[in-house]
């Protein structure tokens, strides 16, 4: 049934297939993350020193966000989404496609405010990795970071972001590499990095920056290093401040506002992987590259469980298709997940009392 139907589905229009993101990236839906502010202070040193007049290169108004970001001295939150925009801005301006590797390059505990000080009171590099964890979104509040160890290797992964933040996403994750080297006085090689989006720059430059093997196109942005790291000691580790800035940091997470954002990328991912087949709690958890046990947990701080989060999703997906008369209800059966026809209309029923094409008919009695 579902290779009969799959010739008509797949040459629909790009509106009717992609009808679902509307719904999960209208403006009640979407929420822009934000990051420490003290990020467009790095920017902007990166700028002085390479000689480079802002005011050639940005917009008034991105110039505008630059001056209110520097006038909150590091005690504000910036866009992350406005953020990504600049830089994107300035990497066509001055056509270098690695610019995210060499703002990094400048990155200092002051740039992560009271993270970037609670990691250089730490003993060691593990213990620092911890703090990382733990009060990550000290630096940007929508940061999903995870961690995965093997017998040989300890594993840092990122949900994909979009394309168009591709110079963020290498700055964050060249800025975690440069401050671990900083702060071990070691210019410890990774093992292997991996971007989720195609690649800017010249390879020689990725990996003279990672010292490792760097690929693109991956399912996620992720990095790897040698389990023997978490060992290196710091330079400078600080019981007593270790305590106070922790303190700090635990009163400073208190204030984050609380972020849906995890609950939106379960919600696209669920959106895309119900026209390949009926998701699964497994399929999702890998593709988030965590474990089902952790994905459950982090649903249940949201005050969701994942085959309701699912029926949900199926349902107003359902309503949006059943207004579009070129989609059979067996195309909307196989754009849902679902195996037949037959399935759909079970579910349907369950969800309403009624089946779908007694609600197409009385949709189109109005």
């Amino acid at each position: 049934m579902r290779s009969r139907h799959r010739f008509s589905v797949e040459h629909l229009s790009e509106n009717v297939l992609t009808a679902a993101a509307v719904f999960y990236t209208n403006d009640d839906m979407v929420h822009d993350s934000f990051v420490i502010s003290t990020y467009v202070q790095l920017l902007r040193e990166y700028l002085h020193q390479s000689k480079l007049v802002p005011a050639q290169l940005l917009s008034a108004e991105q110039l505008a966000l630059l001056d209110a970001a520097a006038a909150q001295a590091g005690q504000g939150r910036f866009s992350r989404q406005a953020l990504s925009a600049i830089l994107r801005q300035v990497q066509q301006q001055i056509q270098h496609p690695a610019l995210g590797l060499d703002i990094a390059r400048n990155i200092t505990a002051a740039h992560l405010g009271v993270l970037g000080y609670l990691i250089l009171a730490c003993s060691s590099l593990g213990e620092a990795l911890v703090r990382l964890d733990r009060y990550g979104r000290l630096i940007d509040d929508a940061l999903e970071m995870n961690i995965r160890q093997t017998d040989q290797f300890i594993e840092l992964s990122w949900p994909v972001l979009p394309p168009h933040e591709a110079v963020f996403v290498e700055l964050g994750v060249a800025v975690v590499v440069q401050f671990a080297r900083n702060v071990t006085g070691q210019d410890a090689p990774m093992s292997a990095v991996g971007f989720a989006h195609t690649q800017m720059g010249a390879m020689p430059t990725y990996r003279q920056f990672f010292g490792g093997s760097v690929a693109f196109g991956q399912e996620f942005t992720f990095l790897r290093f040698p389990i023997a790291y978490l060992a290196l000691p710091l330079r400078q580790p600080d019981g007593v401040l270790l305590g106070i800035l922790e303190a700090q940091a635990n009163q400073a997470m208190s204030l984050l506002p609380r972020t849906d954002v995890f609950l939106q990328e379960v919600r696209g991912l669920l959106v895309r992987l119900c026209r390949e087949g009926a998701p699964t709690l497994e399929q999702v958890a890998q593709v988030l590259c965590m474990t089902p046990r952790t994905l459950q947990r982090r649903l249940a701080e949201h005050g969701v469980r994942f085959q309701p989060l699912l029926d949900e999703i199926r349902w107003q997906l359902c309503e949006q298709y059943l207004q579009d008369e070129r989609l059979q209800l067996a195309d909307i059966a196989l754009l849902l997940g679902y195996s037949d026809q037959s399935a759909l209309t079970r579910a349907y029923r369950r969800w309403t009392g009624k089946t779908p094409h007694q609600q197409r008919r009385q949709g189109d009695r109005r």
